[in-house]
């Protein structure tokens, strides 16, 4: 009898221990997923950002395109320098 209680006292130990070793391991899981989820909004965040300013300086350009073609016109008639 006192057999069958160590071995019972021994498996409720190790049931224990893999619950442990369970919870720690979902708490590091959770850790990383969320360290994930933090780097892909910053990236995203990065990206979105440097879109806007590409986009920015394409208006940016087509101004300054628009403006000197517009100033060539001008010279080209009255002769301007």
């Amino acid at each position: 009898m006192d057999a069958i209680d160590e071995k019972l006292h021994a498996l409720a130990l190790h049931v224990k221990q893999q619950d442990e070793n369970q919870q720690a391991l979902l708490a590091r899981l959770e850790k990383q997923e969320a360290y994930i989820r933090s780097s892909l909004k910053e990236r995203d965040r990065r990206l979105t950002k440097a879109m806007s300013d590409i986009m920015d300086a394409k208006v940016q350009l087509a101004k300054l395109k628009d403006e000197e073609r517009k100033t060539s016109i001008w010279h080209k008639l009255f002769r301007l320098s």
